[in-house]
This record gives structure tokens, C-alpha cells and sequence, in this order.
């Protein structure tokens, strides 16, 4: 028998170990059973002796220092530390009723083995084997003490203990080296999960710098190009209602134009430039083309964020902005970026603009907040109602750089 398993050991090990326990406590029950019948025939043949009595007073007590000790062992780690001292104590019972036992009983000797099994699982190691020898000297000592010396009677219990011991090691040896190769495996699974985990970023990373590249070359080249067309159209018209339609077309085109920059700007933005740099650059963008007052502020014990994160609650922020720019009719515009003590990281958008039930609005712009929050393992939530402004928090884990 070995030690008990750890809490966490691989299922194999514990399997093992449970087998092992088992066949320990088997083998013992056994030969018990073997020590009390033999009593047993005495009292039939004999009648009840001093020395019946004794045999079958000594094998309960044994018995129960047995159950006791196993009892004792159940349950966590930490609940067998407190209960080492108790432990120590019946096995000490144990081994002397034991030897009381082969004193009376000569049949007792074979309980010497399992014993053995017990103290090296209760005293690993050279303690352990301390106490083996002890018992092996009893178990020598005594049947000579009270039979005669014998080779056999010295030769049997030294190679039992031998073999006890060197089971024991062997089995230990074993499991030692089965849970080194279950944590190098683990260690290995985590490198590879962070490893796909790593490639997954840059893939999802040099996927948004190559919309970023189609966006500017198609998308804001056209609105460019348009801008200018509309330029020179507004120039040339000579009914002042179409010159003010052209000036407004061209208007539109560049805050559609400002708009795709921005989120070209956004797929770029990594965490070394910083989340809260970005969100303050958004705030001053917004305020100059909008003319709507934009803040920017942080709380909390800033740290850095992984590249995805920060670009999330980016667009997130660009997302609730956009809306309160431009559909919400808002006068001011508030970003809160808070480092949480929990780790966490939340981002609260709040405008004063027209508002809108929650209930019954749906729309693409909200339902890619909640995609993207969601992706980051977060959540968000709205809160509006008509003509009372809108507030957008989402709560995100904090993942490091």
C-alpha cells in the first residue's frame, strides 16, 4: 500500500491507489478471519480459556484501531494533517495490540504483513521503515520468546518485511513518476492552448489590418473622391437650392468619410498605443466634427490590455458615440473606462440625447455591442428610455498585454 492520492491526481493513479487500499484491507480481513476461527475451534475443542479470550479481545481492539486509523485518514489533505497526530497514536495501539496478539495467539504472526503495508502507508519513507523493522523484531522476538528460536521463525518475517518495503518503494516510485508526467502533460496542454490562443489573435489581428487596407483604398478613396465631385458640383450650380442640397451631400460624404477613418483608425489600434489614448482621441475627433462636447475619462489603477480586448471596447465606444452623435440628437457625450479591483474593466457610454426603449428598439449597431462583449467573455447593458438620454456599460474581464 502507498500513500493516499492527492487531490487532482490523474484517474489512473487514483484508481490504483483505491485498488491497492482495497486489497490491503482485504488480505487483512482476511487473515483476521483466519486468527478468530483457529480461536474459535479452541473454544469448541477447549472451552473458553484465558488465552481464547485474550485472542478474541486483542483481535477487536486491532480491528478497531484499524477502522479508527482508516476513518481518520478519510477526507481532504489538509483534514489528515490535522488528524496526523491521532493517526499516530492508534497506529502505535495497533502495533502494540498486535504484538500482545502473538504473544497469545501464534496465528497473529501473519498479520505482520499487511501491518507492514499500514505503517508504510501511515509512516512513509525512512520513519516508515523504522517501524518495520520494529515490527519485524517483534515478530521474530516474541514466537522465539515464547515457542523457541527457529531459522524459519527469523527468516520468514525479515523477508516479508523486505518485501512489504520494497513494494511499497517501488509502488511509490511509480506513482511519483506518473504524476511528474501528468504535470508535464498539463504544462504542455496550457503552452499549446496559449500557443493556438496566440495564433488566433494574430490571425484576428492581420484580419483587421488588411479590411483597415481595402477600406482606405476602396471605401475612403471613393468618399474622397466624392467629396471633391460634390466640391466642384457645388461650385458650378447656380440655383442656390441645389447648391445648398450639393453642400449638403458633400457634408454627409465627409462625416462619412471622418466615420470610415475613425474605423480604419480602430482596426489599427493595439494595446501599446492604449485603450484610453484611443478613447481620448475618439472624444476629441467627435467633438471637432460634431461640434458635440465628447469626454474622456478614466478610473481605477490603469493597466494594459491584449490588443483584442482594447480593440473591442474601442469599437464598442465608436459604436455608442456614433449613435448619440447621430441618431440620438445628443448635447454631451461621456466615456468612463474603470479599472475594476476585480480585475475587470468596464467601459460606461452616457448621453443626453432623445433616448429609446430598450424593450423595442433592436438594431445592427446594438446588436454588434453585444456580439463583440459577448466574444470578450463580457456583458452589456442598456438603459434608456424616450427622452431621458442613454447609458451603455459593458464589463469585461481584464486581460493583460
Amino acid at each position: 500500500m502507498t500513500r493516499s492520492h492527492h487531490r487532482g491526481d490523474p484517474p489512473g493513479i487514483a484508481r490504483i491507489l483505491t485498488v491497492l487500499g482495497w486489497a490491503v484491507a482485504a488480505l487483512l480481513a482476511g487473515l483476521v478471519a483466519i486468527v478468530v476461527l483457529r480461536a474459535c475451534i479452541g473454544i469448541a475443542e477447549s472451552g473458553w480459556t484465558p488465552t481464547a479470550v485474550a485472542t478474541l479481545a486483542g483481535v477487536t481492539g486491532f480491528v478497531a484501531c484499524c477502522a479508527l486509523g482508516a476513518r481518520s485518514a478519510a477526507g481532504t489533505e489538509a483534514r489528515a494533517r490535522r488528524a496526523r497526530r491521532i493517526r499516530l497514536v492508534w497506529l502505535a495501539a495497533a502495533v502494540l495490540i498486535w504484538a500482545g496478539l502473538v504473544w497469545v495467539a501464534a496465528d497473529a504472526l501473519f498479520l505482520a504483513f499487511p501491518l507492514c503495508f499500514i505503517v508504510l502507508h501511515e509512516r512513509p519513507g525512512l520513519r516508515g521503515i523504522a517501524w518495520v523493522a520494529g515490527i519485524t523484531a517483534i515478530a521474530v522476538v516474541v514466537p522465539g520468546l515464547r515457542s523457541g528460536w527457529s531459522l524459519g521463525g527469523v527468516i520468514g518475517p525479515v523477508l516479508g518485511a523486505a518485501v512489504a518495503v520494497v513494494i511499497s518503494a517501488a509502488l511509490e516510485a511509480f506513482i511519483r513518476q506518473a504524476r511528474e508526467r501528468d504535470r508535464l502533460i498539463g504544462e504542455l496542454t496550457d503552452t499549446r492552448d496559449r500557443l493556438a490562443a496566440a495564433e488566433r489573435e494574430s490571425g484576428v489581428l492581420a484580419e483587421r489590418a488588411r479590411i483597415g487596407r481595402d477600406l482606405h483604398d476602396t471605401v475612403a478613396q471613393a468618399l474622397s473622391s466624392i467629396q471633391l465631385l460634390l466640391h466642384a458640383a457645388e461650385r458650378g450650380a447656380l440655383d442656390p437650392a441645389v447648391r445648398a442640397d450639393v453642400r449638403l451631400a458633400r457634408e454627409t460624404a465627409g462625416d462619412a468619410l471622418a466615420e470610415s477613418r475613425r474605423f480604419i483608425a480602430g482596426l489599427r489600434a493595439d494595446a501599446t498605443d492604449g485603450l484610453a489614448a484611443a478613447l481620448q482621441r475618439l472624444a476629441v475627433e467627435t467633438t471637432a466634427i460634431s461640434k458635440v462636447p465628447v469626454g474622456a475619462h478614466v478610473t481605477g489603477d490603469p493597466h494594459d490590455l491584449d490588443e483584442v480586448t482594447a480593440g473591442e471596447l474601442l469599437r464598442i465606444a465608436q459604436g455608442a458615440v456614433a449613435n448619440a452623435v447621430r441618431h440620438a440628437g445628443a448635447t454631451r457625450v461621456d466615456l468612463t473606462l474603470s479599472h475594476l479591483g476585480s480585475g475587470e474593466v468596464a467601459l460606461d457610454v452616457v448621453d443626453d440625447g432623445a433616448g429609446f426603449d430598450p424593450a423595442t428598439t433592436s438594431g445592427f449597431g446594438l446588436q454588434s455591442m453585444r456580439e463583440r462583449a459577448a466574444a470578450l467573455g463580457g456583458t452589456l447593458s442598456i438603459e434608456s428610455a424616450p427622452g431621458r438620454g442613454t447609458a451603455v456599460a459593458v464589463t469585461v474581464p481584464g486581460r493583460s498585454a
